[in-house]
């Protein structure tokens, strides 16, 4: 795989992973290269003819933060323990599963924390309504106060 070095190591806190990987599906979003597809990390496919390839919202974070060609797959494997924890934690939280990626992320939760966690986590499932799919995505606006509640608990 063809990666450049990221600027920086991904941040250490679930707000700033989500807000990461929103501007990163954005970015993704805007280039024709790339089609969000939450099925898949980051997979080289065709669509309508063209050569594109598909990302989740981590993999939003494998295309744009750490370089990956969108003409190369790239597995969640091959970025490291600390960086693979924290792109499943991206996908756990996209589906509103905040237990999962705190166990990903190897945090402890005060009370408070698991208020805001549940607040998070009802906001999505709002957002989501009868969609129980794996491969759900809410707006990024929705993901985006979601991470304000997450920074208001310090999480």
């Amino acid at each position: 795989m063809a990666m450049k070095e990221p600027m920086s190591k991904l941040p250490n806190t679930m707000s700033a992973l989500l807000r990461l990987a929103v501007s990163d599906a954005q970015k993704c979003e805007a280039d024709p290269s790339y089609v969000l597809e939450m099925a898949v990390w980051h997979q080289p496919t065709k669509r309508d003819g063209a050569a594109v390839c598909g990302v989740c919202l981590a993999g939003s974070v494998m295309a744009q933060s750490f370089g990956c060609s969108p003409k190369e797959r790239a597995y969640l494997e091959e970025f490291g323990e600390e960086d693979s924890a924290k792109l499943d934690a991206v996908d756990d939280m996209r589906m509103g599963c905040f237990d999962n990626a705190v166990d990903n992320l190897g945090l402890t939760v005060s009370k408070d924390q698991r208020v805001a966690i549940d607040s998070a986590e009802a906001l999505l499932d709002e957002a989501f309504g009868e969609d129980c799919s794996f491969t759900r995505l809410a707006p990024w606006s929705v993901y985006l106060k979601v991470a304000d509640i997450l920074e208001r608990a310090g999480l």
